[in-house]
């Protein structure tokens, strides 16, 4: 089970990175219940990350309780009681039952509901969500909300100007990346997926699915998998009003790397330059790029054959990672991989660790991921960490 767990972290890159623009923050002076509402939300997209990575990982198809998220270092130890944010979170879930020549089949499914703990104070609105990947709910007056509630329209990115657009529709194509990646370790054998393939597995919700988001359009192109070269995708973005939705182009691969250029509306690609930016603090970030680490790995073993891995100049060099994460410092942070080779009685594997390139200025947590997933973190007062140390929530 650990071998690919949290290959959704990226969705990780970043399991709710792409989902968390800098606008997701509560604004000075917005109320503790809002700040609550917001932060609600989040974990419930967190809930189905994880639920969509455990049943990838745990072989049955099946979803798992918070506890059993938690054991298997998807969710935090906070989340995992089922109390945070001034909300009570339940969750239920259905199991898989296989079609048989005289009982019909099912898939399995979960539901998560978030209610406020104390109506009015801690939160006014409840929410739902289930496998697929939608928000239900509205003020239900401290009542649970159901799937019979109406969509709830929440966009973690704010709404309106040409750089809000462009800078959430940065995150979109950070999150299709994730999706792509996970789809190729879970279920498409080395290749990558169609948008409806995507879907149909939950790894993007159902308004990206349809390729027009945040004023772009977008189209994914695949390569597949042939005579010991990797598969490739390419995603494309273009603004769907060019100049009112949108300036720049977007183009992003499978290096992770997203390319941006204003091209009059026409799509960019990977000539253009690179947009390395970062819209949240270092240390998230840090933790996105391990986790995007961890997919190149299982990635280029997929590749390469089992337990194959790579330095980060081989990743660069297989196209897993961009030139800015192959040169090891990134965002504040010095990246360094440590690859360990097979013996008669062990396995191939590797280690990746994080330090703050200025421990206090630039970061300061370190962090730790191996291959058998799940990032950990602490203040090593520039140290490195190790599996010992917690498990990080952060997406």
């Amino acid at each position: 089970m650990k071998n690919n767990i949290l290959l959704v972290k990226f969705f990780l890159a970043i399991i709710v990175v792409p989902f968390i623009c800098s606008a997701a923050a509560a604004q000075p002076g917005s109320s503790p219940r809002t700040f609550n509402e917001v932060h609600v939300l989040r974990s419930l997209m967190q809930i189905h990350n994880a639920q969509m990575t455990y049943s990838a990982t745990t072989g049955n198809s099946n979803f798992g309780s918070l506890q059993q998220l938690r054991q298997a270092g998807l969710i935090d130890a906070s989340l995992a009681t089922g109390e945070k944010y001034g909300y009570t979170f339940v969750v239920s879930t259905t199991p898989w039952i296989p079609w048989t020549p005289t009982t019909p089949g099912s898939p399995s499914n979960f539901t998560v509901t978030a209610t406020p703990r104390l109506y009015r104070k801690s939160g006014l609105r409840s929410f739902y969500i289930d496998a697929f990947g939608e928000f239900r709910g509205g003020d239900k007056n401290g009542q649970p909300a159901t799937v019979s509630d109406a969509l709830y329209d929440f966009d973690l990115c704010t709404r309106g100007s040409i750089p809000d657009n462009e800078r959430c529709f940065v995150d979109v194509l950070r999150t299709l990346h994730g999706a792509e990646m996970t789809f190729s370790s879970t279920g498409g054998n080395g290749n990558f997926g169609t948008l409806t393939q995507i879907r149909e597995m939950n790894l993007i919700n159902q308004s990206m699915s349809t390729g027009i988001i945040r004023g772009y359009s977008f189209t994914i192109s695949t390569t597949p998998r042939s005579s010991g070269e990797p598969a490739t995708f390419r995603i494309s973005g273009v603004p769907v009003i060019y100049g009112s939705t949108g300036v720049r182009s977007f183009f992003i691969d499978t290096s992770g790397v997203v390319f941006a250029a204003d091209r009059n509306g026409e799509p960019a690609n990977q000539d253009d330059p690179p947009l390395e930016d970062c819209y949240l603090s270092n240390e998230i970030c840090a933790v996105s790029s391990m986790y995007s680490l961890f997919y190149s790995q299982s990635a280029f073993a997929q590749s390469h054959g089992s337990g194959s891995y790579g330095s980060l100049n081989a990743l660069l060099a297989a196209r897993l990672v961009g030139p800015l994460l192959a040169s090891g410092v990134k965002n504040g942070y010095v990246f360094t991989v440590t690859l360990i080779p097979s013996t008669k009685t062990t396995p191939a594997s590797y280690k990746i660790a994080a330090v703050p390139q200025q421990y206090g200025s630039t970061g300061v947590r370190s962090f730790y991921v191996d291959k058998n997933g799940g990032v950990h973190g602490a203040d090593r007062q520039g140290g490195p960490a190790d599996q010992n140390d917690p498990v990080v929530s952060e997406y």
